[in-house]
């Protein structure tokens, strides 16, 4: 059984040019622009330039950040399919929290805690995946179709998927999941998505255009 301690992963597999940009940004005002025209017009806030490039990015990461990522209406995914394929070959995520809250853990199950006595909260958690795992696949076997046997799965199963949306969206979704306020696994997974964009596009996508923290408008940074 696989459990993913080291995912969310984002790996971009196409990025067009920012040329189409400043092309645009060309016919715009009249006159010959430079990626410097370019990146001051974003630093102005004119996104909307951003919209003529595109990038395109396979994601794994667990259904819970799915839900989330799918908020972003912008991006446009090809999602895994839990009918067409067996998505538990991907894993399930282990939640760090299981790791720095405390060394033992007690299941609300007495019965439980007789048999197995003291353990991890991520032993916990690994066993109940385990069983579920097992009964999936029972299911399945049975005759039952994945697509129903999928039901029982838990959020923290991984799935696949590939996202495209154009440089405005992904600046705009970055600004919104670099944030600490961001669930733990979305985090991890935009600061991976994050750093392709910078490689790619290091003067568009960078902390200082992207204003991280900056006239922020949240209460404080906890959820």
């Amino acid at each position: 059984m696989a459990y993913m301690k080291d995912f969310p992963s984002a790996q971009l597999v196409s990025g067009t040019s920012l040329d189409l940009a400043i092309q645009a940004m060309n016919n715009c005002y009249g006159n010959t622009c430079t990626i410097k025209s370019l990146i001051g017009s974003i630093r102005a806030g004119h996104l909307s330039l951003l919209e003529h490039v595109t990038a395109t990015f396979d994601i794994l990461c667990s259904e819970a950040v799915l839900k989330q990522i799918s908020r972003h209406r912008h991006l446009s995914p090809t999602v895994e399919s839990s009918r067409g394929s067996d998505i538990t070959d991907n894993g399930f995520y282990i939640h760090p929290f299981t790791e720095y809250k405390g060394k033992t853990f007690a299941s609300f199950d007495e019965d439980y805690n007789t048999l197995y006595g003291e353990f991890t909260a991520q032993e916990y958690i690994r066993r109940l995946y385990d069983n579920i795992l097992f009964q999936y696949h029972a299911m399945v076997n049975k005759g039952i179709p994945r697509e129903v046997a999928a039901y029982i799965l838990p959020m923290a199963t991984m799935v696949r998927m590939r996202y495209t949306g154009n440089l405005r969206a992904w600046f705009e979704y970055l600004q919104k999941r670099l944030c600490k306020r961001a669930s733990i696994e979305h985090r991890e997974l935009a600061e991976k998505i994050y750093k392709e964009l910078n490689l790619t596009y290091p003067d568009i996508f960078n902390k200082e255009m992207l204003g991280m923290c900056v006239n922020c408008k949240e209460r404080g940074c906890s959820f």
